[in-house]
C-alpha cells in the first residue's frame, strides 16, 4: 500500500500544481495501460488493473477534495490525518474494455476512447452511462473526448499510410490484446491478422492488412484542403 499511496500522492500534488499555474485549465488523464509499460517502465506489478483504476481515481478525489482531513484506507491506499489539496481537477479515463468503462461511469469526469471506431462511440458510451445512472450520476455530465490520429499531407495516400502504420502498431504491439480488442467488434478478422503479422516481425504485412474501411473508421487523413 505504501508504494501506491506515495505514487498517488505525488500524482495529486502534480495535478494540483498544474491546475494552479494554468488558471484551472488542466485536466488529469489516467489509463490502466498494459503489462509491458507498467512492469518494465514503472516497475510495479500488473495486477487487477481495473480495480487499480477505480481505487486510484477514488483516492485522488479525496486528496484533491475539500474535507477537513483525509482518512482513507483500502487494499491499495492508506492515509490518515492528511490535509486535502482543495483543488478542482477534472479526471478523465482512457477506458477500453467494458469493466473499465463502468469505472469511468462511476467515478470519472470524462472518457478518452482511443481507436474505438467512430461509428461505435455512441453504443460504447452506453456502458458508461448505465454505470453512471446506477451510481446516481448523470451521464450527460461525463465528457467524451476521443483521441483521434490525424495526418495531413499533400499526397492523401501518404497521409492514409501513416494512419495504417499507426493502427498496425497499436493493434500488434502489446501482448495483452486490450488494444486489439478495442477495434475487434467491427474488424475482428483484420485485427487478428494484423496482430499476428506484427508480432512475428512482418510489419509491412501488418500495415497492408489495415483496410481502407479501418483507416476511415479510426483516423482522419487527407490533404490540407480536405
Amino acid at each position: 500500500r505504501g508504494t501506491w499511496t506515495d505514487r498517488s500522492c505525488r500524482l495529486a500534488m502534480a495535478a494540483a500544481s498544474l491546475t494552479r499555474v494554468s488558471d484551472g485549465r488542466f485536466t488529469l488523464g489516467l489509463g490502466a495501460s498494459h503489462p509491458e509499460l507498467v512492469e518494465a517502465l514503472h516497475n510495479v506489478p500488473w495486477e487487477r488493473p481495473v480495480h487499480r483504476m477505480f481505487e486510484t481515481i477514488s483516492f485522488l478525489r479525496e486528496l484533491l477534495g475539500e474535507s477537513e482531513e483525509i482518512s482513507y484506507e483500502s487494499d491499495l491506499f492508506e492515509v490518515s490525518g492528511f490535509p486535502p489539496l482543495a483543488v478542482d481537477v477534472p479526471i478523465y479515463s482512457a477506458a477500453l474494455g467494458p469493466a473499465n468503462r463502468r469505472v469511468t461511469g462511476r467515478v470519472s469526469d470524462g472518457w478518452m476512447p482511443y481507436n474505438v471506431p467512430f461509428g461505435d462511440l455512441e453504443d460504447a458510451f452506453e456502458t458508461i452511462g448505465t454505470a453512471a445512472r446506477k451510481d446516481g450520476r448523470d451521464p450527460d455530465d461525463i465528457a467524451v473526448v476521443p483521441y483521434v490520429s490525424a495526418v495531413v499531407d499533400d499526397d492523401p495516400e501518404v497521409a492514409r499510410d501513416v494512419i495504417r502504420s499507426n493502427i498496425a502498431s497499436y493493434i500488434g504491439d502489446f501482448s495483452d490484446d486490450s488494444y486489439k480488442n478495442a477495434v475487434g467488434d467491427d474488424f475482428a478478422e483484420q485485427a487478428d491478422h494484423i496482430a499476428e503479422a506484427w508480432r512475428r516481425g512482418d510489419e509491412d504485412e501488418a500495415r497492408a492488412a489495415v483496410s481502407d474501411e479501418m483507416v476511415d473508421a479510426l483516423g482522419i487523413a487527407g490533404t490540407p484542403a480536405t
